[in-house]
């Protein structure tokens, strides 16, 4: 066999054999080229002559990466996520992707996916070019930190770079997967700005309706902590009640950081009403001294909640009360709210028939109207009045308590109480006629027609001249007890006539 024969043989089984890797949808192409095991060797993103011309890896359709623009922290680390992905747009593991920092800005990069076992694993060539290959798995990336929060997951498919700036400027990113045939899609461009910024947005608060809030948003430098002053901070009303912010009495207004790196505003209500007010913040650097231009820094939102007071009252009364007799109402003032109520007034209007004894504490008294000034209620808080009256007519009482509080706050609360009293009558029977000296028998019914338990009731007779009980003497005492509603006893006696008849 002469040597063109040979040649020519070897030719058809190399385009077989890459034919054929070419087919394979998770092997890496080409990469009978690649060594097994041992150092890093640098690559080359194709295969060789014969393969080279050609779409030596159809699988591979689409090129991502993630962040494509953000902003970060001079002096911090930012990591750069890539996919690649079939026309499917499913993940493609072992895949090469290449990453460039162009010139003319800042940044370095300090770290790529070197992970696998082969030779011809991701490396970093420079601080501007480096090359990793998409996972076969899944893979945790951590970074180190007690905050597992931070701790970046990562699919098959993927791989990572990580770049970073000691100063401030803009890092652009090329990153390019070679086994991508249409040249439209195989490249991304990322940017990242550094800023030696750093911001505190303010806390979202909670306050009582009408009560101004101020907001704060601190600037410094993150590199040593110093104050910036001269950064345009802009606060957008997005969502709420009615508000204004000052100074300006507008829904969006600009301030700058002063020379506490501190840029405030108010948040004002223009109506009185419970709500959440959401806003926008805005952070921009001016363009500095060193020549970088005007730039966004950072967007963040905060909110304030404005809550309303609450007032309530609830009144205790006896169901049934005895005519005449004192009897006790109580009432309790709460705000069971978040925040305090102010100028709590309380106010009982006692009905007819119903008088006031005392207070537990004094009430301003005018009339039959009794008047208490609470003033500030706290969140939470409650206010008790116990009130003594006594009654002067009997029936059903319906006393009215009301409290009032500003923001017209209000609520009342009744009281309902039937007055009632025992009444005593008295039936007396005996014959018509009756020898002289025979013993006359008598029956004395006493009854409670009242709605009122009669206690202690007495019954006293006193005959007339002549007339005497059984025992000589001349009047009757009979201790009924207590009589209840209703109820009826009776006095079985007997007396006799002395001396003439009538």
């Amino acid at each position: 066999m002469n040597t063109t024969h040979r040649l020519r043989i070897l030719a058809i089984v190399s385009l077989a054999v890459i034919g054929t890797l070419a087919g394979c949808r998770d092997t890496m192409p080409h990469s009978f080229t690649w060594p097994t095991s041992g150092d890093t060797i640098p690559t080359h993103p194709k295969p060789p002559e014969g393969g080279y011309y050609t779409d030596w890896d159809p699988y591979a359709a689409t090129l991502e990466v993630t962040p494509v623009k953000d902003v970060n922290l001079v002096r911090t680390q930012h990591v750069l996520i890539a996919t690649v992905r079939d026309k499917q747009g499913q993940p493609l593991p072992n895949r090469r992707v290449e990453w460039v920092i162009a010139d003319g800005g800042v940044g370095d990069i300090i770290q790529v996916d070197e992970s696998g076992f082969r030779a011809s694993r991701g490396y970093k060539l420079t601080n501007k070019f480096a090359v990793s290959h998409t996972n076969n798995g899944p893979h945790v990336l951590d970074q180190g930190t007690p905050d597992p929060s931070d701790d970046i997951h990562l699919t098959a498919g993927q791989t990572w770079c990580v770049i970073t700036s000691p100063i401030e400027g803009t890092t652009h990113v090329i990153a390019f997967a070679p086994g991508i045939y249409d040249s439209t899609k195989h490249k991304v461009f990322a940017v990242k700005h550094w800023y030696d910024v750093a911001y505190e947005f303010p806390p979202e608060a909670a306050n009582r309706v009408a009560a101004p809030h101020e907001f704060v948003t601190r600037i410094t430098r993150h590199s040593d902590g110093a104050p910036l002053a001269g950064f345009e901070v802009t606060y957008r009303i997005v969502s709420g009640p009615a508000a204004v912010l000052q100074p300006g009495g507008k829904e969006v207004v600009t301030v700058r950081s002063d020379a506490n790196g501190l840029a405030t505003v108010t948040l004002e209500q223009t109506e009185q009403v419970a709500g959440a007010n959401q806003l926008e913040i805005d952070v921009v650097r001016p363009t500095t001294e060193a020549g970088l231009p005007h730039a966004q820094i950072a967007t963040g939102r905060t909110s304030k909640t404005w809550l309303m007071p609450a007032i309530d009252i609830t009144k205790k009364a006896p169901s049934k009360a005895l005519l005449g007799e004192a009897f006790l109402y109580e009432i309790w003032v709460c705000n069971p709210s978040q925040v305090y109520a102010d100028n709590v007034v309380v106010r009982d209007d006692l009905p007819d028939g119903i008088t006031y004894v005392n207070s537990t504490p004094a009430a301003t008294v005018s009339g039959q109207q009794l008047a208490w000034s609470v003033g500030r209620l706290p969140a939470g808080g409650k206010k008790a009045f116990r009130v003594t009256v006594k009654p002067t007519v009997t029936g059903p009482v319906t006393n009215r308590v009301s409290v009032h509080a500003e923001l017209g706050l209000s609520d009342e609360a009744e009281s309902k109480t039937l007055i009632i009293a025992a009444k005593l009558s008295v039936t007396k029977t005996a014959p018509e006629e009756a020898l002289i000296c025979d013993p006359i028998p008598y029956t004395i019914l006493v009854s409670n027609t009242g709605n009122a338990p009669a206690t202690n009731v007495r019954l006293h007779d006193v005959l007339p001249e002549g007339l005497t009980v059984h025992e000589g003497r001349g009047k009757l005492v009979s201790d009924l007890g207590t009589l209840e509603p209703g109820e009826s006893k009776h006095s079985f006696e007997g007396w006799e006539k002395r001396g003439r008849s009538s």
